[in-house]
């Protein structure tokens, strides 16, 4: 595996690992305020062969509604599987930042150097900003409250 392929690897791993720390604790959260409108009362995520009324039930977010009964699909109302998936979606948002600072400062084209604590020193400037990203505080709502999934997304 060439180097540059490792350090893109441990620094997502860092990523991963870090927001999976930071937000493991909201797994067991209950559902809350528009969670139940939505997600507990909703009878169209019940059914996920009715791909129609779940896609109906609010048209300017269907993907959000898919995924939230596919959820409803594997796990009914346990909230653990919910929290698992925003998670992995703000998980993937945060190495997202960390792709765009990789082309905005110009170190996704830079050659690695010898090892690689020196090539993932010269990442800094673009993993900082994914983690800060995975872990301010300000994203607390997005990530723990089910149905602001919609806002990770």
């Amino acid at each position: 595996m060439k180097q540059y392929r490792k350090v893109a690897l441990i620094s997502s791993g860092i990523i991963a690992l870090l927001t999976l720390l930071v937000y493991a604790n909201s797994f067991t959260a209950s559902f809350h305020f528009d969670d139940y409108y939505t997600i507990v009362e909703n009878d169209r995520i019940k059914n996920i062969h009715d791909l129609r009324s779940v896609l109906a039930f609010n048209p300017s977010r269907p993907i959000v509604f898919l995924t939230l009964a596919l959820n409803y699909h594997f796990g009914r109302l346990n909230t653990v599987g919910y929290h698992i998936v925003n998670v992995l979606f703000h998980m993937g948002a945060a190495m997202l930042v960390y792709a765009i600072a990789l082309r905005l400062f110009g170190l996704a084209m830079r050659i690695p150097r010898a090892s690689i604590v020196q090539s993932l020193q010269d990442q800094w400037p673009a993993l900082f900003p994914a983690l800060l990203f995975a872990v301010h505080p300000m994203q607390t709502e997005a990530v723990t409250y089910i149905i602001q999934r919609a806002t990770v997304m």
